[in-house]
């Protein structure tokens, strides 16, 4: 039955889901975009992925074939087959700047974007550049959506997809209150 369950995930997120969001997590290891065009091509073609994420080794599953089923789709959600609760908005609303000056619009993907020292500090060379262009497109065409802490309060809050959502919870969780 496990093992059933597993090949129905993976079946369910190769169908459904864009995203590939645990596979680009790390965790103290910088992900490079050639790394990422590596993931990708195995995920199409049906390989293990258990070998891109080095804590992997530390899974429970039985085998890497099984880890790979579980792990395409990233946390918790995804493990059941759900659709992802967020959309990233890094690149959109928020972005990292390293101490060093280099600008990534994500902490879990190492795309640099450029340095500041570089351009004066001028922001905005960096955030209209075409290279950060290419990074939000690789994001929103890959449905891009982690469950990175740091992120998480701007996709709430930025992800205009999340408005009908958070008015909902909160008309429910008042009422809620009101009547208890």
């Amino acid at each position: 039955a496990y093992n059933d369950f597993l090949s129905w995930t993976d079946q369910h997120n190769r169908a459904n889901h864009r995203g590939f969001s645990a596979t680009l997590r790390r965790a103290k290891n910088q992900v490079g975009r050639d790394v990422v065009k590596k993931i990708i091509a195995s995920r199409e073609s049906g390989q293990p992925l258990a070998k891109f994420r080095p804590f992997g080794r530390k899974s429970k599953a039985e085998s890497s074939e099984e880890f790979a089923k579980v792990l395409p789709e990233g946390d918790g959600y995804y493990f059941l087959g759900a659709d992802a609760p967020l959309h990233c908005q890094a690149g959109n609303a928020i972005a990292v700047l390293q101490p060093e000056g280099e600008v990534n619009l994500c902490e879990v993907l190492d795309w640099p974007l450029g340095n500041l020292r570089e351009v004066d500090y001028d922001w905005q060379k960096i955030w209209n550049s075409k290279q950060a262009q290419e990074a939000r497109d690789m994001i929103t065409s890959t449905g891009c959506s982690c469950t990175h802490e740091c992120f998480l309060t701007a996709s709430i809050l930025f992800g205009k997809d999340n408005y009908p959502k958070l008015a909902k919870e909160f008309v429910k969780e008042s009422v809620a209150t009101l009547a208890g």
